[in-house]
């Protein structure tokens, strides 16, 4: 287990279960938006970046504020679209893969870290590369509880 996934599984466990999602800054919306517009990912603590942005995104959309400035086309497009390029790149260490087609799920680890996004859309990539990776199993982590936390962490990492 990585220090990063550690972090987050104490941060995870300090939420009372049903605990109503906490706010997510517009700030931190914005700064996600333009991550996906704009960042080029060049290494795992790059991705990790980029995943926590889509992942902020993707807990913030369901909250009545972003509704309709976000979408899921967009959020769920990135994520599968991050993933092609680093199969195409295969330089990237500490990442990993994998849809699985009867939870119509894609799963992607980062530094130990399990993101995992539903209902993306059913690309070539996502069908005959992603669905024949080694499978992930999904630790119970409930990523977008702790959204804005991640993200600010991730920016961390890579020094913003």
């Amino acid at each position: 287990m990585s220090k990063i996934s550690e972090i987050l599984e104490k941060l995870y466990k300090c939420i009372g279960a049903g605990e109503p999602r906490r706010p997510i800054a517009p700030q931190y919306v914005n700064e996600a938006v333009d991550v996906l517009q704009s960042f080029k990912v060049n290494d795992a603590k790059g991705l990790f970046y980029y995943m926590s942005a889509i992942n902020l995104l993707n807990a913030a959309i369901k909250m009545k504020e972003y509704k309709k400035k976000l979408s899921y086309g967009f959020i769920k497009g990135k994520a599968v679209d991050i993933m092609e390029f680093i199969a195409n790149r295969h330089n990237i260490e500490n990442v990993r893969y994998y849809f699985n087609a009867t939870e119509n799920c894609l799963y992607v680890t980062v530094f130990d870290v399990v993101f995992s996004f539903h209902q993306v859309a059913k690309t070539d990539f996502i069908l005959n590369v992603a669905a024949k990776a080694e499978p992930i199993v999904w630790p119970g982590i409930r990523l977008q509880w702790i959204a804005e936390e991640l993200y600010l962490l991730a920016k961390e990492q890579i020094g913003l």
